[in-house]
């Protein structure tokens, strides 16, 4: 049967997916991400909580809104200290789920302005960089408040107990209410 992959094949292509991870990268760079100084992220998770990430799209949303929001405040509590008066920091991410054995590897890769924009003038927008204002430092720490943070939202959403085990019986989860294995 044919199929309008230039492989004829359906399922994973090495070269459907370089295509379009090509065309995705042309189309950012010409049309979406200003001329500005980038650095990048990549946030992986513990293999216990891989399954919910990849089946909970809700604890998946919630834990991606968490990182967003703490990296993009790193980046405005800098720029008020130099004084910048209502900083707007930006990111873009991408999920990618699968590992390179093709294991289930939720995680994401954040491409981060190092800097923010401000109105220096109202109806003028500049970038300031602030590649040298963000230390190891600053990186290490936004990191240990996403691992509070995350930890914090799974004892609420009940996939850790009060002392920080994993929940070995997920029952509760919607994800597991109609699995047949889980009986």
């Amino acid at each position: 049967q044919i199929v309008a992959f230039s492989c004829k094949k359906r399922g994973f292509c090495p070269s459907c997916c370089a295509k379009r991870k090509i065309e995705a990268a042309v189309h950012l760079v010409d049309n979406v991400l200003p001329f500005a100084p980038y650095r990048q992220f990549v946030f992986s998770f513990p293999i216990a909580l891989r399954y919910w990430l990849h089946f909970n799209s809700e604890l998946y949303s919630a834990t991606h809104r968490l990182i967003i929001s703490r990296l993009q405040g790193l980046y405005i509590r800098k720029a008020k200290a130099l004084g910048i008066k209502a900083p707007a920091a930006g990111c873009i991410s991408f999920r990618q789920n699968w590992g390179s054995a093709l294991n289930l590897n939720p995680h994401l890769h954040i491409l981060c302005l190092d800097g923010v924009f401000y109105q220096p003038i109202p109806g003028f927008a500049e970038l300031r960089n602030l590649s040298s204002y963000v230390s190891e430092e600053d990186i290490a720490a936004l990191l240990e408040g996403c691992v509070a943070a995350i930890l914090a939202l799974l004892r609420k959403s009940g996939y850790l107990d009060d002392e920080g085990v994993l929940v070995s019986l997920p029952l509760f989860d919607r994800v597991f209410a109609e699995s047949e294995a889980i009986t």
